[in-house]
């Protein structure tokens, strides 16, 4: 049986707002019941075309080249909030699937430019 859960909203970052999702992905055996969930996290539109206006001015020289807006990140800080979303989401959901009630193990964690990825298994 798989389940798929996709569930949005944002964190602060800065001055603008990082709209952040996940996908929480179920998968049951006669043997286990394993999981995996993946918060991404990303612009809201509005900031892209702000930034993308931003770079556009910068390029025809009417700026000077230390305004040009730099490529985007995330700081430490911001990283350390998301992973706790993701934590928080991903027992919610396994809370609301009646999944792990002996806890659960997380077997691998994937950093990505934009997302975090658990895989873990109940116990």
């Amino acid at each position: 049986m798989i389940a798929i859960a996709c569930v949005t909203g944002c964190v602060a970052n800065d001055d603008s707002q990082l709209q952040i999702r996940h996908v929480f992905d179920k998968q049951m055996t006669p043997d286990s019941t394993g999981f995996e969930f993946v918060l991404i996290w990303y612009l809201p539109p509005s900031e892209l075309v702000r930034r993308q206006q931003n770079r556009l001015i910068a390029n025809t020289g009417v700026t000077s080249k230390t305004t040009q807006v730099s490529r985007f990140s995330i700081n430490n800080e911001t990283r350390l909030k998301l992973e706790e979303i993701a934590i928080q989401r991903l027992e919610t959901e396994l809370e609301s699937n009646k999944m792990c009630p002996h806890g659960y193990t997380i077997e691998q964690i994937k950093w990505l430019e934009r997302s975090i990825g658990f895989i873990g298994e109940c116990q």
